[in-house]
């Protein structure tokens, strides 16, 4: 088994979008009755520098809880080996920073890599925004 494989066996419940049971208890998430407390009317702003972000987390988003996240199966692909997978290009994070407070907007680019992010995961300071939830 490959060890993204194992990965994604491992941490198959965070696709199911449930909180229970995940430790939500970083920094920067408030947690009510076992759900992350997002603003629906949180506005993003821009900094003098041009760089996008957030004060409160947006509607739509969720805790990244494995790299593997910002992958998907191609096509018609059934197992999650490197040769079926691909980036999901043009998708939206945040990564919180502690110092100054605030969820800075990024997006997934071609020739992206994940790896880079596993001490965001770690300390628990990246987030997903999911467009499709309402």
């Amino acid at each position: 088994m490959s060890y993204t494989q194992m990965l994604r066996r491992r941490y198959r419940n965070i696709w199911d979008d449930q909180w229970e049971g995940i430790d939500t208890t970083g920094p920067a998430v408030q947690v009510s009755h076992g759900k992350v407390v997002i603003d629906p009317n949180a506005k993003m702003q821009t900094s003098d520098t041009g760089i996008n972000y957030y004060i409160n987390l947006p509607e739509g988003s969720e805790r990244c809880m494995v790299y593997t996240q910002f992958y998907r199966l191609k096509g018609n692909s059934r197992t999650w080996k490197e040769e079926n997978i691909e980036l999901r290009l043009g998708m939206y994070y945040l990564i919180y920073s502690p110092n100054v407070k605030k969820y800075f907007l990024r997006q997934v680019y071609e020739g992206f890599n994940p790896d880079k992010l596993k001490k965001y995961i770690t300390d628990k300071n990246l987030f997903i925004i999911n467009k499709q939830q309402k």
